[in-house]
């Protein structure tokens, strides 16, 4: 058995969250129209709604504490606050005799611990751990820079301490514990020390510390015939779970009481930079040992990360409080549109570098009149994102319903793996034709994306052909299948340089009379010079001005080659039985310094793209608020062809009734990293420390909130290390090289 992710969260203190059915519940006085008394049995309360957060089952990532802050080295929150970059700890954790332990890989440990409430310095603080010592046998523990004491650490021997400091306050909010080793000269096999648990609390009488554990808290309890999964709590103990929560959010639990006398529960609603929420404070007593006493309690609308937390105050010596099936549920979404008729033909073109900021279709200057006409007949994802700032592997996520780190195409010299299966496998299973024409070089045979398709074709930046070349390749393809079921994958250049231009289109484009050095057919190379650091290649804002018309130039081509496509399916009779995706592969932020140069671009107008969905029978014009990512386009595509997704695509089917649960979206390329959750959103890179912004307050996330955001930090960060967990270790392999590809990633701005 494993004990418990244990740790304190702490708040900066702005005004009161407003909660209709807050209150006291004793005896009936404030419980208010939301509390019901009735001992329902748990599958009654969330009849017709959908649970977001269950406490019991998710306790893993819930913070549990006794006598103060408490934090287990070897838990899941740990490792959250603990981390940098992609999951290094700075330590490893293990088991032991039921308990997880953790071994610091280096003499400095630095812990964040955060606490609701302030602790004075004339009341002092008292610091208590289990450890074990190895190559160290002495600790000295700091509190936000001031000494708290040392210890004697025994080799081999397990021993926990106490150290009471009465001039160190415990700050409100966030506060750096350091523990600071002895040791000799270290070798990689040496173990420094061994820690299991840790807390900081008042000080108090001396007293024997029971650590809380696994086994000790999750339970199954029966009161009065009726059995619910339980959190058993002790005195001055507290359980506290962070979720999303999404409107209309609605807490049902159970209380009971263990043992004789009375016990004082408070459940309330923490929120960054808030003050808690009072939800409920009932004294429990004699009647609540023989039945369940249910409360039904309506939470504020924060539509923010936001925590539940369960606070026993007093309870007699002994005694238990159990807190039998808590949860949070929410209306279910409005109920999804009848799914589309299976189409016959499946068309998808991801464009490259389409800023969705942008574009007319959401709300910015760029008109694309086929793109918005595409749009009329079909659904439109408002919030996509990719998995990765490089085209190539937001593509091969739309191909597989992987994410980089499972299907392989990691970076900008990785291939799409062998071993994953593609939509294009699932359609020739399915006596499907399929083929793919690509613009970008990224994606050509080299990196591993000809594979399984009937016909595979690429258009070479070098060539005197237009980009859009591939358009009507895939014209070509249609009419020459217009009897068969067909797979259509386009990866089309977009506004990405090299860009084409004529003489009298250059004459007239902004800015008037430009005499600098950008030449459309070059653009791909000086930008990616003008990006390095020193830039290899002046970038003058004329020359800027220049590159901004080209992508127009660019993109408008693209549009009326769009309109050619569909003017095809419309005349070999397979418009209306073709489900057509139009997406970006990546975005771009045309307010860049060097705007659509190579650089992979981790801010959220780089990584937000358009998505349009067009399938028979699905609604025509709607508006999709729903966050997706580049992985849910894999498996709808298959959906819209009335085919069953492969077992180890990800990803959800946006033609299916959606969730009020929203997953963390997370874009990765090489050592960085970027997840998103809301609108917070957490970025690391190697072995750096993580930042968290907020798009709420900064829109340009350039202010680190982490320490004002506890919350919400801890929670984003500890959903990300699940989710990189599942692809630890996961394969790559080197992109083949041959002279053509090399030369058109010149073009392109990249080299091999």
């Amino acid at each position: 058995m494993r004990r418990p992710p244990l740790l304190g969260l702490g708040l900066a203190l702005l005004p009161t969250l407003a909660c209709s059915g807050c209150g006291k519940d004793r005896d009936g006085k404030g419980a208010g129209p939301v509390a019901s008394t009735s001992p329902v049995a748990a599958a009654d309360v969330d009849a017709g709604r959908e649970r977001v957060l269950d406490l019991v089952a998710r306790f893993d990532d819930c913070a549990v504490g006794h006598h103060g802050p408490f934090v287990d080295l070897g838990g899941a929150q740990a490792r959250a606050l603990l981390a940098t970059g992609l999951a290094n700890v700075g330590g490893d954790a293990f088991e032991r005799e039921g308990a997880t332990w953790f071994r610091p890989r280096e003499r400095t440990l630095e812990i964040p611990i955060f606490s609701p409430e302030e602790i004075r310095a004339s009341d002092g603080v008292t610091f208590e751990a289990r450890m074990r010592g190895g190559l160290s046998k002495h600790v000295a523990v700091h509190l936000n820079g001031k000494a708290l004491g040392s210890a004697q650490l025994p080799r081999g021997e397990s021993r926990t301490f106490s150290l009471r400091a009465h001039d160190v306050g415990l700050a409100a909010g966030t506060n750096t514990l350091s523990l600071r080793f002895a040791a000799g000269s270290k070798t990689s096999a040496d173990v420094i020390a061994e820690i299991d648990w840790l807390r900081l609390g008042p000080v108090e009488p001396d007293a024997a510390y029971a650590a809380p554990t696994r086994a000790d808290v999750v339970t199954q309890s029966s009161v009065g015939g009726a059995s619910r999964p339980t959190l058993s709590l002790r005195e001055r103990s507290y359980v506290r779970c962070p979720a999303l929560l999404p409107r209309a959010s609605r807490l049902d639990l159970d209380l009971a009481l263990s043992g004789k006398g009375e016990a004082d529960v408070e459940v309330r609603l923490l929120v960054d930079r808030r003050d808690p929420v009072r939800l409920r404070e009932v004294r429990l007593g004699p009647p609540d040992a023989v039945a369940w006493r249910s409360l039904t309690i309506a939470l504020p609308e924060v539509e923010a990360v936001a925590a539940i937390e369960v606070v026993v105050h007093a309870a007699p010596k002994g005694a238990r409080v159990f807190v039998g099936a808590p949860r949070v549920t929410a209306p279910p979404p409005a109920a999804a549109e009848p799914l589309p008729t299976p189409a016959r033909n499946a068309i998808l073109i991801a464009v490259g570098r389409l800023p969705r900021r942008a574009l007319a279709l959401h709300g910015g200057p760029r008109a694309l009149p086929e793109v918005d006409r595409l749009a009329a007949r079909g659904l439109v994802f408002d919030d996509c994102r990719a998995t990765s700032p490089l085209a190539s592997a937001a593509l091969a996520s739309m191909l597989t319903g992987l994410p980089p780190r499972a299907h392989g195409v990691s970076d900008t010299t990785s291939m799409l793996l062998r071993s994953a299966v593609t939509v294009q496998d699932a359609a020739r299973q399915a006596g499907i034709t399929t083929a793919m024409f690509t613009a970008n070089p990224e994606t050509y045979a080299a990196f591993g994306f000809s594979r399984g398709f009937d016909t595979f074709g690429t258009h070479v930046p070098l060539e005197e052909a237009p980009a859009t070349k591939i358009f009507d390749l895939g014209s070509r393809f249609i009419e020459a299948h217009k009897q068969d079921r067909f797979l259509l994958v386009l990866h089309a250049r977009g506004a990405h340089p090299p860009w084409e231009a004529t003489a009298e289109e250059l004459v007239a484009l902004p800015p008037t009379s430009y005499n600098g050095g950008l030449e459309p057919r070059q653009a791909g190379e000086l930008l990616g010079k003008a990006q390095l650091s020193p830039p290899r290649w002046p970038l003058a804002e004329p020359d800027r001005v220049r590159a901004l018309a080209l992508a127009g130039l660019a993109l408008a081509a693209h549009d009326a080659a769009l309109g050619r496509l569909l003017a095809t399916l419309r005349a070999t009779g397979k418009l209306d039985d073709t489900a057509i995706f139009l997406a970006g592969d990546v975005g771009a932020d045309e307010s860049h310094r060097v705007p659509y140069g190579p650089a992979e671009s981790f801010d959220e107008a780089g990584l937000g793209v358009p998505l349009i969905v067009v399938s028979p029978g699905s609604k025509a014009g709607m508006r999709v608020a729903t966050p997706v990512e580049s992985t849910d386009v894999a498996r709808t595509l298959l959906t819209s062809l009335g085919l069953s997704a492969p077992g180890s695509f990800r990803g959800r089917d946006l033609f299916a009734p959606s969730s009020r649960r929203e997953p963390v979206r997370i874009a990765t390329m090489g050592i960085r990293v970027s997840a998103r959750l809301g609108a917070f959103v957490l970025s690391a890179a190697g072995e750096r420390e993580p930042r968290l912004c907020s798009l709420a307050l900064d829109p340009a996330c350039g202010t680190d909130v982490r320490v004002t955001h506890p919350i919400a930090a801890g929670h984003v960060h500890l959903l990300l290390l699940d989710e990189l967990a599942r692809d630890r270790g996961a394969p790559s392999e080197p992109a083949a090289q041959d002279p053509l590809t090399n030369a058109s990633l010149r073009a392109w701005g990249r080299q091999m």
